[in-house]
This record gives structure tokens, sequence and C-alpha cells, in this order.
């Protein structure tokens, strides 16, 4: 439904080291990446606004928890003076969500669902540039 039978026939005719190979610098790829410096924590899903940094990759890879969604309710003290970035979560106008005064930003912008395929270029004291295809 979104895709992965393409990527599996996208396979087909390449040797079995190729997707062996892939498969496993795929599974060796974390499931969150924070920039300290720059106050960025990138994410598949999301996090626990309650448990952050210590949510887990079941958290990070699908959550769409109401707390997540909404930074007024973020609890963690490890989230303070920290932007999330994330997607999974599909946005209803295929334009990027900004919630909770840029705490959260939300860049699935529904290619799955012939939206369009957003990334953003985020730059420290610069607005946010984004690319859509």
């Amino acid at each position: 439904m979104n895709g992965g039978d393409a990527t599996l026939e996208s396979y087909a005719l390449k040797p079995a080291p190729v997707l062996e190979a892939h498969l496993a610098w795929l599974s060796g790829l974390p499931t969150i990446h924070e920039a300290e410096e720059a106050g960025l924590v990138f994410v598949h899903a999301g996090i626990d606004p309650d448990l952050f940094p210590d949510c887990g990759a079941q958290v990070h890879m699908w959550t769409r928890r109401r707390e997540f969604l909404d930074p007024r309710c973020w609890t963690a003290p490890g989230l303070r003076q920290k932007r999330v970035v994330h997607g999974h979560t599909p946005t209803r106008d295929s334009l990027p969500e900004s919630a909770g005064k840029g705490q959260r930003l939300n860049i699935d912008t529904g290619a799955v669902y012939g939206g369009r395929l957003t990334a953003v270029c985020l730059r420290t004291g610069e607005p946010d540039l984004f690319f859509h295809s």
C-alpha cells in the first residue's frame, strides 16, 4: 500500500548480496538523531513527551500520540529548548506543519498519498527553507 512492493521489485534483478548489504545498513541506522548544539531532534514518527530521551525505537518509528503532537503537553525536561523534526503523520493540507512556537515540525506532506515530498533546510537564526517535489 505504501510502496513496499515496488521497493522489493526494484531488488528482483540485483544480486542477493546487494539486498543483504542494504538491509544490514538500514537495520544499523539509529531511530533518532540529536544535533545537541543546534537543539534539534530528528526522528521518523516522534518521541514520548514524558519520557524523552528514554522513549525507545518503537516510539521513534510509530508514535502518533496526541500529547506528542501538542508541545504544550511536553513534560520531559530533556525537551526544553529542543525542536523535534519528524514525519510519519501526513499533514492534511500537504504543507509542513509547525506547532508550539516551532518546537515540533512535521515535514510529512503526504507523498505516499499523492501529496508533495518535502525536505527542509534548518539554519540557526534563519527561517526554515522548504523544498517540495
